[in-house]
């Protein structure tokens, strides 16, 4: 009969798990959401009163979206409780098709009873627009009978009965396994204080393993103080585990009473209240336990007490006034110290003084002292960070230096530095100090190595330090830092020795124009001359003033549109505000407060700001405020985040970054020509416009330049050319320098070559004049016809 039991209680179990989680291993269906379903339950686990045990539940997303904030809401009722982790455990994201695994450590309750329980939980989630979804499940656990183990110990006597002292005696004990199942690893271990000393043995006795009433015994010769009279005790502890390796122990006590003349009646005990450790600045309690052992009344009772610094006593007087004991009573005074909160770690001692007299009027005294000792908090503080260079540029090795002191009362152990968000900066983030002594200073140093790639911008740093107290108790303190990265600085002559050299070029070349060989100067007359009648029968034809008309257009169109290329490739954080709003720096997130009060905003204000190329949406967080269609531009962007920032529902509208950076408006040129590319349905192409002119409007100019007044490619074209677009360059460099935008080395360099390139230009268009040049022209001209660039 109770085998079919036994199969009937298995097949419930076995159903009640196929009824909460089969459901769940069929659903294939795809659903237009995220959809998170529980595809597997550790099967029932058999447990016992006081086990621990971990369930596993595998939940996967069969939605056709990824499931946000995913969580497990436990419904855990007695005799269950969760074991390190609240009935609430936070998952995070299950993409698509993908699957998590949760573990979760369960205890039971040493007082279960035997039988099966369904622990309840609730799947829930969130889809992209922030609905929220959730789902039941169940799963059971039980619970078996615990098996019984129970040692019974029995005094079986003494010898002598009466114990005189300096006398020695034995003690016999008696053990008996009274349980239901094997005891294990028994031990007998005895608290064995004055009077008392074993001599035979250790107070520590293994006693082997005990099956079911199985009895041993053992013999105890102890040595009686001669000094001592009275009744004293003798408490000890018995100590097994069963076959589960569940520990047990049974706490007993037996009494002896000692003959003979009493050199003091009294015994004091003192003891501590507070059971962990004495700090500065703190209060704590001792408690002075007398008992009259001496077989005489003990009478006026009093305790002196000799408080010195650091302590003090601010609710009693230091005599303190017992009263009378009869022979065997007890009585407890307590006592509460206060420590100075200056006071140098030690440790200390507080004599005392006890006084009292007996029936006869004989007078007592019993010195003592007991001590304390008064341990101190350490702080850890970093006084300084220093970045040698500063700023940084890309490829640049330096030092990060951190000054860290200990402004504590105790030493600071296993103190190490650990920082974040250095990746590609630091070639070393962690570093271990060991012990930091109290009022010490440390210097502790981090290599910087900036990588070639790296982003230009503000990086956030994170730095954590990670320090024990002598009780092992660990603390924690961070600190954010930022650290910029600048683009390697280009070296350019001073002004005035730029000015000086570009004027004595000037003056050199115009040197050699003027003095000229003479001999040319009948080749230059010839010259002049056939071109002046050319260009007067040129112009006196209709033809010439079209063309005329046609070059004005075309330096227009070089002047101008290369503006909206110039403007806009220096402005990769513009955009315009299409949010603005003031909030309350406590409603941001605990991590976007610190970062504010980091740079001095406490009144902080949220802009969305909508970028033009490429397309999208960033979140600012400012001190300054704007409103909605104001142009804008950030600066000052932390660019390496030490948090996640994806989850900040701060504005009802998605983005794709997230800043704290300085935020200025344009001005009304760079608005003007912003809102163009803005506004555009399709300005792309307007910008795809302005990079064709930027880059070849300078051949277009000079082409038509050179054929309008010399009919004919010319020498001088060349570096004209270059000339010209060194010039725009130089203009876009002033722009990106205004705008903190990093400028290349080769780019620097070239946009000042326009001071040489140009008089260059004006030489070649001499030297084809003259009489040495006249090959040259030739030349040209020769070339010109061939590719149909000439003008007869």
């Amino acid at each position: 009969m109770k085998t079919n039991v036994k199969y009937l209680s298995k097949i419930v179990i076995v159903l009640s798990l196929l009824i909460g989680i089969i459901p769940n291993f069929f659903v294939v269906a795809e659903f237009d959401r995220p959809h998170v379903v529980v595809t597997e339950i550790s099967l029932t686990p058999e447990v016992t009163a006081g086990d621990i045990f971990e369930e596993i539940i595998e939940l996967s997303n069969v939605g056709s979206e990824s499931a946000y904030r995913v969580q497990l809401e436990f419904y855990i009722e007695n005799p269950f409780a969760l074991l390190n982790t609240s009935s609430t455990i936070f998952i995070g994201k299950i993409s698509r098709s993908d699957s998590e695994s949760v573990s979760i450590p369960i205890s039971v309750d040493k007082k279960a009873v035997v039988g099966i329980y369904s622990i309840a939980f609730l799947v829930r989630w969130e889809g992209n627009e922030g609905i929220i979804y959730s789902q039941s499940n169940t799963f059971n656990v039980k619970v078996l009978e615990t098996p019984q183990v129970d040692i019974q110990e029995k005094i079986i006597g003494q010898d002598p009965l009466r114990v005189t002292a300096g006398d020695s005696f034995l003690k016999t004990l008696s053990f008996t396994n009274e349980g239901v199942e094997e005891a294990r690893m028994v031990r007998l271990s005895l608290d064995v204080r004055y009077p008392f000393t074993l001599t035979t043995t250790s107070s520590n006795i293994f006693l082997g393993d005990l099956n079911i009433n199985e009895n041993r015994t053992i013999s105890l010769d102890i040595l009686v103080d001669r000094n001592a009279v009275g009744v004293y005790s003798i408490s000890y502890t018995i100590s097994f585990i069963d076959s589960s390796d569940r520990s047990y122990e049974k706490e007993g006590e037996f009494g002896v009473e000692i003959l003979g003349k009493p050199i003091k009646l009294l015994q004091e005990v003192i003891f501590s209240e507070k059971t962990s450790g004495v700090f500065t600045g703190d209060t704590f309690i001792k408690k002075f336990n007398l008992t009259n052992i001496g077989g005489y009344e003990a009478k006026r009772i009093q305790i002196s007490l000799d408080v010195n610094y650091p302590f003090s006593l601010p609710s009693s007087s230091s005599n303190l006034y017992i009263g009378d004991l009869t022979f065997s009573e007890s009585k407890i005074t307590s006592v509460r110290f206060s420590v100075d909160r200056n006071a140098p770690v030690a440790v200390y001692s507080i004599p005392y003084t006890i006084t009292y007299e007996n029936d006869y009027g004989e007078s007592y005294e019993e010195t003592g002292e007991f001590g304390v000792e008064v341990s101190g908090n350490p702080q850890l503080l970093i006084d300084e960070i220093i970045i040698d260079p500063s700023p940084l540029s890309l490829g640049q090795n330096g030092l990060m230096i951190l000054k860290v002191s200990n402004v504590g009362s105790d030493v600071a152990r296993d103190t190490s530095i650990r920082i974040f968000g250095g990746t590609n900066i630091l070639t070393s983030s962690f570093a271990y100090i060991a012990n930091l002594n109290s009022k010490d200073t440390e210097s502790i140093t981090f290599p910087i190595s900036i990588d070639n790639n790296l982003k230009l911008g503000t990086y956030l740093m994170n730095i954590t330090l990670s320090y024990d107290n002598y009780l092992n108790t660990t603390y924690h303190s961070a600190n954010l830092h930022e650290l910029k990265v600048i683009s390697a600085p280009v070296f350019v002559p001073p002004f005035y020795i730029g000015a000086t050299i570009g004027l004595a070029s000037i003056s050199l070349l115009g040197y050699l124009i003027y003095n000229w060989n003479p001999s040319d100067s009948s080749y230059k007359a010839e010259l002049k001359e056939g071109e002046s009648q050319k260009t007067r029968r040129l112009w006196n034809d209709k033809r010439g003033r079209y063309i005329l008309l046609i070059m004005g257009v075309i330096v227009m169109y070089v002047i101008i549109f290369p503006i909206p290329y110039i403007i806009h490739t220096n402005l990769d954080n513009a955009g315009i505000v299409v949010y603005s709003n003031t909030v309350e720096l406590e409603s941001l997130p605990n991590n976007i407060q610190e970062i504010c009060s980091l740079r001095g905003i406490y009144e902080p204000n949220v802009l969305l700001v909508r970028h033009i190329e490429p397309k999208w949406f960033t979140l600012v967080v400012s001190s300054v405020s704007y409103d909605t269609g104001t142009m804008v531009e950030m600066s000052d962007f932390i660019i390496d985040w030490y948090i996640d920032w994806h989850d900040f529902n701060i504005v009802d509208q998605p983005f794709q970054k997230f800043a704290i950076s300085d935020i200025n408006q344009l001005g009304y040129i760079e608005t003007f020509f912003e809102r163009a590319l803005l506004v555009q349905e399709d300005s792309i192409s307007l910008f795809d416009l302005s990079i064709v002119t930027f880059y070849g409007g300078p051949i277009l100019f000079i082409l038509c330049l050179t054929l309008i007044t010399q009919r004919r490619l010319a020498i001088w074209n060349l570096p004209a050319c270059l000339g010209l677009f060194s010039f725009q360059t130089w203009i876009t460099n002033i722009i990106a320098s205004k705008h903190h935008i990093a400028i290349t080395t080769e780019w620097a360099y070239f946009g000042y070559l326009f001071a040489g390139l140009i008089p260059l230009a004006i030489y070649a268009w001499h030297f084809e004049r003259s009489a040495g040049g006249r090959s040259t022209a030739l030349k040209m001209k020769t070339l010109s016809r061939k590719l149909g660039l000439f003008w007869d």
